[in-house]
């Protein structure tokens, strides 16, 4: 009887050791997605931060409506139609980026390494902003003082904002979805 409490302490150890978690990726930039999911990870442990894979990751593709110096940008309805560059919601665990329109392709390395930061930085930390440290690091990556916090009902106030930005300046925002988790968006003003 007591080997085999030791085997079945032996097997959980293992088991509980040998955790993995699930990424969904699009089939036709699975490879860029691990890249840019690799890439953000060497860049934020370049200024000394460690990471962990505490949770997995889906990637979705949303088709663009216009480019922004060479980014697709797409209006999102739920958001009165402002434009929207890329975002990361549910606590790191849901990507959107944009893409062609047509082909589903140009997804930007730049802006898909961006939000695999916010994978990184909430699924490890809880950590929503722009943190100064990283600013060097990745696109758009913008001074945290920059970033508004508004709750579920402030669409209102982020179009109000959003509204005074010049053509092709970002807005980044943290707000809670409907379930109360917070994402974070990256809006572009549009034409």
């Amino acid at each position: 009887m007591k080997k085999i409490s030791v085997f079945l302490l032996i097997g959980l150890m293992l088991l509980t050791g040998c955790i993995s978690h699930k990424f969904n990726f699009p089939d036709d930039i699975d490879g860029m997605c691990h890249g840019a999911k690799n890439e953000s990870k060497a860049r934020i442990n370049s200024v000394g931060v460690s990471l962990k894979e505490e949770a997995g990751c889906r990637v979705g593709k949303m088709p663009g409506e216009k480019k922004f110096s060479g980014k697709w940008g797409w209006r999102a309805p739920e958001w009165d139609g402002m434009w929207v560059l890329g975002l990361c919601g549910s606590g790191g665990t849901r990507i959107i980026i944009g893409c062609h329109p047509q082909t589903l392709g140009e997804v930007d390395n730049d802006v898909l390494i961006h939000e695999f930061a916010h994978y990184w930085l909430m699924s490890n930390y809880d950590d929503y902003t722009h943190d100064p440290k990283y600013v060097h690091l990745f696109y758009n990556w913008r001074d945290p003082r920059l970033i508004k916090v508004f709750g579920i009902y402030a669409k209102q106030s982020i179009k109000s904002v959003y509204e005074q930005l010049k053509e092709g300046e970002t807005l980044s925002v943290i707000v809670e979805d409907k379930e109360g988790k917070l994402m974070h968006i990256d809006f572009i003003k549009g034409p």
